[in-house]
């Protein structure tokens, strides 16, 4: 499995992943001030809602695959707002194995 990072910004992520079973391009966008979601070429697949921090663990279907994305932020990012800081940390998962990390 081959992942290329397409873009990279404080609170973002676009990755695509060339796997046996097809090409997906992964979006993790944390501008959502709350309601940070991931795409899969374009479609919503996960969302989740917080009012203290941002949230730190998503889990979603990439085709046949499991995807789980995990990021770590500083506590100001989380009480100031994704518009000041950025992500300390950003993992994808697929199946359980790292395939990208910053």
């Amino acid at each position: 499995m081959d992942v290329e990072l397409l873009k990279k910004t404080r609170v973002g992520r676009v990755l695509r992943i060339s796997a046996p079973s097809g090409q997906y391009t992964v979006e993790y966008s944390g501008y959502g001030l709350g309601f940070e979601s991931v795409l899969v070429d374009g479609t919503v697949v996960a969302r989740k809602r917080s009012w203290a921090k941002m949230v730190p663990w998503f889990q979603f279907p990439i085709g046949p695959h499991v995807g789980d994305i995990h990021i770590e932020t500083k506590l100001w990012l989380d009480l100031l707002g994704p518009f000041i800081g950025r992500l300390e940390s950003f993992v994808l998962e697929v199946d359980n194995v790292v395939v990208y990390k910053d």
